[in-house]
């Protein structure tokens, strides 16, 4: 059984052993904008970036401004780059922000 994966403008049922940087890396391919996925689910019940409780369900804002690839105009200094997250899965990502 496969992960789940967030989406961006979709809901997303928090798993165990997420981190909010894990999300915005996976949703958006930069961990930094865990910011926005705060800012947007600061109302949530339960809702505490540092600690996700399993189970709980955030949305995955659209965000105002999507980066050029490459990093032109955005922080997208990882693009292309493989990273391991925790549990053992990996992405990579291509320039265009697309899964290889």
């Amino acid at each position: 059984m496969s992960t789940p994966r967030p989406e961006v403008g979709g809901p997303y049922t928090v798993q165990e052993g997420d981190t909010i940087t894990e999300i915005a890396f996976l949703a958006y391919g930069d961990a930094r904008r865990y910011v926005d996925v705060a800012e947007h689910n600061k109302d949530v019940p339960g809702f505490a970036p540092a600690r996700l409780r399993p189970g709980l369900v955030i949305s995955i804002p659209e965000p105002d401004y999507l980066p050029r690839p490459s990093g032109l105009g955005g922080m997208r200094g990882g693009a292309g780059q493989t990273f391991a997250l925790r549990d053992g899965r990996s992405t990579d990502r291509s320039a265009d922000g697309g899964e290889r």
